[in-house]
């Protein structure tokens, strides 16, 4: 990781509430696990909502090719 360090001005009770979550990860590992939570979350997210239309779409597919047959 880059050596270089920077500040993020938050406020105090936030602080708080982040370190008790932080426990004893670095505030770079914690950050970065917030952020990986977030994408594996959207991930799940987006998986579902095409798997959803997948299935929809792959249902329409086969009534109207079952209504072709007749």
């Amino acid at each position: 990781m880059n050596s270089k360090l920077t500040t993020i001005s938050i406020s105090k009770d936030l602080k708080k509430i982040l370190e008790k979550y932080k426990g004893d990860m670095s505030w770079d590992e914690f950050l970065e696990y917030l952020l990986h939570q977030i994408f594996k979350i959207n991930r799940e997210k987006y998986r579902d909502i095409l798997a959803m239309r997948f299935k929809s779409s792959y249902k329409e597919v086969r009534v109207k090719k079952m209504m072709k047959e007749y």
